[in-house]
């Protein structure tokens, strides 16, 4: 599917600053225009605590449809850790917890509800970028992998009540072998 017309490009929502490709705001790669970038790692990094993140979300989403009239993917792949050693259990503060968790797990949340409705006029799907440490027993910092392991789980359960209508996947480099 998708709710872009015919010879427009896809409108994208997503990732933290420019890959290998070049990707980045206002870029075209293979007929994918992407329209925010590095918006999305500096609103998840600099939001005020007083600010409400649902009310942020929606402005970001909101200020896409505004501008591109469409979203055809939101590509969740910013997000945040802090080196803490597994053993430091007195380190990972329930400060340290909070914001991991606001970052990495509620913020993706947010976004993919704040675009339901556009997702599902478009057709579209939601790419979430995890880490290996939401799958293995491995990772920066305690709250950091526990946060991927909720924001997989998450996936799991915003696919089983939006396919068909809103496509769904997740990836985590490093989780598959390399090619070749």
């Amino acid at each position: 599917g998708g709710g872009s017309r015919a010879g427009e490009p896809r409108r994208v929502l997503g990732c933290a600053g420019r890959n290998a490709d070049g990707c980045g705001p206002g870029q075209m790669i293979r007929g994918v225009h992407v329209v925010a970038c590095d918006q999305i790692a500096h609103w998840l990094a600099s939001r005020e605590r007083t600010q409400p993140a649902e009310a942020d979300g929606r402005g970001l989403i909101d200020a896409v449809l505004k501008e591109h009239g469409t979203l055809d993917v939101l590509v969740n792949n910013a997000g945040t850790t802090q080196v803490i050693p597994h053993h430091d259990l007195q380190a990972a503060t329930p400060e340290i917890w909070r914001h991991l968790y606001d970052v990495n797990v509620i913020a993706p949340f947010v976004l993919v509800t704040a675009a339901e409705q556009a997702l599902r006029t478009a057709q579209g799907c939601v790419v979430n970028i995890s880490s290996l440490a939401g799958v293995n027993p491995i990772g920066s910092a305690i709250p950091y992998a526990d946060g991927q392991a909720a924001f997989n789980h998450q996936t799991a359960l915003l696919a089983s009540v939006l396919r068909p209508a809103v496509g769904l996947t997740d990836g985590a480099p490093g989780r598959w072998g390399a090619p070749g």
